[in-house]
């Protein structure tokens, strides 16, 4: 019980095409999108609609097990453009201090996400969002207070990786 998955190819507007292949002789596929089952099929391929940026996670699975991936791990940061700005910094409250963990560069997009780990898992974080113009000097900051959980570790699994095709295989290490 061996799914091989190659890497997702993007086909449009929030749409990848996802191939993969199993090592059993007639298996029957099931495919997950965050956890959720989304389809069975004994086909090879699917398509799946999710937007990139958002860290959807997909499983594929080969046996009636459920899914490993039932929940993300991340924090999803949204927030709407401000005029005339160079680049978003992205700011944690740290001890008794605002601290600076990414930069976003300014486009053309009325809104703005970015996913992000959770520093650890059940506690409440404070974070903002400080637009930095153009000159340089800072905007008025959008406070975001999101809260992460703990989730179960990882299944034990043993993996490969084939160069030669730009694969990796994943098999349950039990």
């Amino acid at each position: 019980m061996s799914v091989t998955i190659q890497e997702p190819v993007h086909v449009g507007q929030g749409a990848w095409l996802i191939r993969y292949s199993s090592n059993l002789e007639d298996p029957t596929f099931r495919v997950y999108v965050h956890g959720r089952l989304i389809k069975i099929t004994k086909l090879q391929s699917v398509f799946v609609y999710a937007d990139h940026a958002d860290g959807r996670l997909v499983e594929i699975r080969d046996d009636e097990l459920p899914a490993t991936t039932a929940a993300e791990n991340r924090i999803s940061l949204r927030w709407e453009a401000v005029d005339d700005v160079d680049y978003y910094r992205l700011d944690e409250y740290v001890g008794s201090a605002w601290v600076e963990f990414a930069r976003v560069p300014a486009g053309s997009s009325k809104n703005y996400r970015y996913s992000a780990p959770p520093s650890c898992g059940g506690v409440t974080q404070q974070m903002r969002v400080v637009p930095i113009g153009k000159n340089g000097n800072a905007g008025t900051p959008t406070s975001l207070t999101p809260r992460s959980l703990n989730h179960p570790p990882p299944p034990a699994v043993s993996w490969s990786f084939d160069a030669q095709t730009n694969t990796v295989t994943i098999t349950d290490a039990a």
